[in-house]
Parts: structure tokens; C-alpha cells; sequence
């Protein structure tokens, strides 16, 4: 008979269960040792310093980490950065001041490519962070807390992204040239709320209580989608060459906003004591809701525009002392619809471009003309 690997298998199956002696062999039966870690640690990842006291001066460049909250020495600033590349992890801690100290974090003049993140500063003698002639730095989730100065002070390039600034004796938040303040919070500081260099974008921001303007801008910059109410020198004071576009400006003691050879489009801008929106020359004023802004005074009105060459169109203004008022020539009003004013629904100088103002259904339903304005 012809054996096959099958009938081979079976047979020694059978051996070892027969009274013939039958055994396979066998690997080590010593345990191995524990397994090794396959993981790096985190100071292999990153390495960094750690931060365990006040005060503290930087001048190495690399990470480094609170290992708790820290209070402040007299007369000091509570970490002193001084030299490039420097990553400040806070930690979810506190840098905490007192009377007679300087500044949380502080920054040497032309330091370039500091981060600081995650934590709070609060209670500095000047400000909570102080990197004011910095380029390129990075501030994140900080939280600047009743210091006596600026709550958040940096330099050009800087991006501040989600900061809070509150309770702070000036600037809540304070950005250089070119900066990037987005979704942060700037609310009861003694100065602005947000005050940005040429060049910035503000967007998705809320500043309120604060006792001068909300927002201060300086030549274009870009101011997109933010709440700015309730601050004691007006709501948006913007210089030339601005967009604001989406803003809800609210219940601000002055004019709502306020700005010259800029686009301000999409906002809605109620209940400030002031204008709701004044224009100089060369802007845009387009799509907007304003309602009630003024304070029924005859010096205010919902939208206000003093110079020439703007263009005031398809804006909704309502319940106002004056809707729409132009005091000199050489601008264009059309698409307006300006109702329930205490005064006069528009106020328009010779000399204007001005859609006719239809005031009726009558006239209404034989009108045409696709510039018209709506009086009601």
C-alpha cells in the first residue's frame, strides 16, 4: 500500500496514544522578560523646561511649562522672555500679580517667534502680557485677568486666538501690525476692548462694558462677524481702507460705527446713542439694519454720511430721529427703505444721485425705476 503524508499523520497520532513512548519538542518554558516601552516620553516628543517659581528669566530658546500657579515677587515681572523661539505652555495655571509688580509675561524688544498659551494672568501691576515690539508671536486660550494696564499687548504678525481679556485698567486685547484676533472676548477694560495696527483682521469677537470703544482699527484692517454692545466710547471707530461686514453692534454710548473710505456691509446697528453709522467720503454703506440709533436728538441720525463720493444703498433704517441724512453733494442713494423716524426719513442735500422716493402703494405699483427708495 502506497503511505500518503495523511496516513503518516494518523499513525503517530495513534503511537502517542498507544503504550509506545511518544513526545514532540518543546520551546523555552522560562517567561520572557517584561516587554519594553514602545512609546517615546513626552521630553522625547518635546522637550521642556520646567517652571516652578517667580521670577523667571528665558534665554534659551525651547519649551517650557508652569508646574503650578506662581505669585508674583515685588517689583518684577513674572517670566521675562529675552531671546527667539521660546514656547510658553502656562499649563491651565496662573501667573499671579500683586501690588508692585510689573508685567506676567514680558518680552525684550525684537523677539521674535514667542508662543504663550493656556492659563491665566491676572493681577500684574502693568500688564498681563507685555510683548508689545515682538514679531510673529502666537497667544492662545490665555486668559488676562484685572491687571492695571494692557490685558494682552503684542507686536507685528502676532496671531491671538481664543484670549480672553477682562477687568484689565486699559486695552483689553492690543494687536501689531498685520495681526491676526480671532474668537476672543475683550469685556470691562478701562480702554478699548480690541485695538488693532494696520493690516489686521478682527473676526468672530466680542467686545463689550469696556469703557472706550469697542473696536479700534487702523488702516486695513478687516473686521468680520463679531458683537461688539454696551461700551462707553462708541461701537466700531475704524480709519480708512476698513472692511466691517456682519458686525451686531448694540446699545454702544456714541456712534455705532464710525469710519471713512471703507465698505461697511451686512451689520446690523441698533440702540446707540450716537449715529448708527457715519461715513465721511469714499465709503460704502450697503445692506445694513439700523433701528432707533440716535437717541431722538436732532444732532443724530441712523445713518449719517458729512463728505462725498459714498454709496448708501438697499440699507433698512427704522425708528430714529432723522433715517438717512447726506449733507453735501456728490454721493449715491439708492434701494433705501426709511420708516417711523421722529424727524424726517431722509434728509438729502442737492447735488446727490437720489433714487426717486416712493411713499405709497400708488406709487408703488407705477414706479418701475430699480433704484428707487422706500419712504414709509
Amino acid at each position: 500500500m502506497k503511505s500518503t503524508p495523511q496516513s503518516i499523520a494518523c499513525i503517530l497520532v495513534l503511537l502517542c496514544f498507544s503504550w509506545i513512548p511518544c513526545s514532540f519538542g518543546q520551546g523555552s518554558l522560562t517567561p520572557p522578560g517584561a516587554p519594553a516601552p514602545t512609546m517615546k516620553t513626552l521630553d522625547q516628543v518635546e522637550a521642556r523646561t520646567p517652571i516652578s517659581s517667580l521670577p523667571f528669566v528665558i534665554t534659551t530658546s525651547g519649551s517650557y511649562y508652569l508646574v503650578g500657579s506662581l505669585t508674583a515677587s515685588q517689583g518684577t515681572n513674572g517670566i521675562t522672555v529675552a531671546v527667539d523661539n521660546v514656547s510658553i505652555d502656562l499649563n491651565g495655571f496662573a501667573l499671579i500679580g500683586k501690588p508692585g509688580s510689573s508685567n506676567g509675561v514680558f518680552a525684550t524688544p525684537s523677539i521674535r517667534n514667542i508662543s504663550v498659551r493656556n492659563g491665566t494672568v491676572r493681577n500684574w501691576g502693568r500688564s498681563g502680557i507685555a510683548a508689545t515690539n515682538t514679531l510673529n508671536g502666537l497667544f492662545e486660550e490665555v486668559r488676562a485677568d484685572s491687571n492695571s494696564g494692557i490685558g494682552i499687548d503684542t507686536g507685528n504678525g502676532a496671531v491671538i486666538s481664543k484670549c480672553v481679556s477682562i477687568s484689565n485698567g486699559g486695552i483689553g486685547i492690543n494687536g501689531g501690525n498685520g495681526s491676526s484676533i480671532k474668537d476672543c472676548t475683550a469685556e470691562s477694560n478701562g480702554g478699548a476692548g480690541i485695538n488693532s495696527s494696520s493690516g489686521s483682521t478682527i473676526t468672530g469677537c466680542a467686545s463689550q462694558y469696556n469703557t472706550g470703544v469697542g473696536i479700534l482699527a487702523s488702516p486695513g484692517t478687516s473686521i468680520k462677524n463679531c458683537s461688539v454692545q454696551s461700551n462707553g466710547g462708541g461701537g466700531i471707530s475704524a480709519a480708512g481702507a476698513c472692511n466691517i461686514v456682519g458686525c451686531a453692534v448694540y446699545s454702544n454710548t456714541g456712534i455705532g460705527i464710525s469710519t471713512f473710505l471703507s465698505t461697511v456691509q451686512d451689520c446690523t446697528v441698533i440702540n446707540n446713542t450716537g449715529d448708527g453709522i457715519y461715513m465721511v467720503s469714499y465709503g460704502v454703506i450697503l445692506n445694513n439694519n439700523a433701528y432707533g440709533n440716535g437717541g431722538f436728538t436732532a444732532s443724530n441720525n441712523n445713518i449719517h454720511v458729512s463728505g462725498s463720493y459714498n454709496r448708501i444703498e438697499g440699507n433698512h433704517v427704522t425708528l430714529g430721529y432723522t433715517g438717512i441724512r447726506v449733507d453735501t453733494s456728490g454721493n449715491v442713494i439708492i434701494k433705501n427703505s426709511s420708516g417711523g423716524q421722529g424727524a424726517a426719513n431722509y434728509i438729502v442735500a442737492a447735488g446727490n444721485l437720489f433714487g426717486p422716493t416712493l411713499s405709497s402703494l400708488a406709487a408703488l405699483a407705477t414706479n418701475s425705476n430699480p433704484h428707487a427708495n422706500y419712504d414709509f
